[in-house]
């Protein structure tokens, strides 16, 4: 089962602080809701897939697997240095990279043998929406699938969201699959 919606705007300012219509079905539904953005062109051959290395990101890449048995799947995780207006040295970087190779390493191991196959991944160096920008022209994928745990409005409006942002800045469809009772 999935939901479709077309994509909404901010009508006032009450959607700034609770969200929009989207938002709240995508906040109480544990169904995966897709959220198209433009007409259909073709269907989705090419995908992109974000990874925090969460579990949520995990079922949500598995789950879109099922869903689309015929496409490839690009999987992005983007990083940084902490703090890195202090961290300049080149090596701090090399090292940052090395770990978070190593955990992308771990991740793409704990997904089924038959999803690993249809995955490429990529670790990038900047922020979660330019990395999953560039890759989405590169690639001229048509679909995004980002894996959510799921929060309330308050929490949502006084901390934001990384999916919810992706949501908003990317124009692309998007499939939000929320974790649900799987953590």
């Amino acid at each position: 089962m999935l939901i479709v919606l077309g994509v909404a705007r901010f009508n006032n300012m009450r959607d700034f602080f609770l969200g929009t219509a989207v938002d709240y079905v995508i906040r109480h539904s544990s169904i995966p809701t897709l959220v198209v953005k433009s007409r259909p062109v073709d269907s989705y051959n090419q995908i992109v897939s974000a990874t925090d290395f969460y579990p949520p990101s995990r079922y949500a890449l598995e789950d879109a697997a099922d869903l689309f048995p015929d496409a490839d799947f690009q999987l992005i995780h983007a990083y940084h240095v902490p703090f890195e207006g202090w961290q300049k040295a080149a090596y701090v970087r090399n090292q940052v990279k090395e770990a978070e190779s190593k955990v992308f390493r771990e991740f793409m191991n704990e997904l089924r043998p038959e999803t690993q196959k249809r995955v490429t991944p990529h670790l990038v160096y900047g922020s979660p929406g330019g990395a999953l920008a560039k890759e989405i022209r590169e690639s001229e994928a048509g679909l995004l699938v980002l894996g959510t745990h799921g929060e309330s409005a308050l929490r949502h409006a006084t901390i934001g969201s990384t999916a919810s942002e992706l949501l908003r800045r990317l124009p692309i469809d998007t499939l939000i699959i929320k974790s649900g009772d799987r953590d």
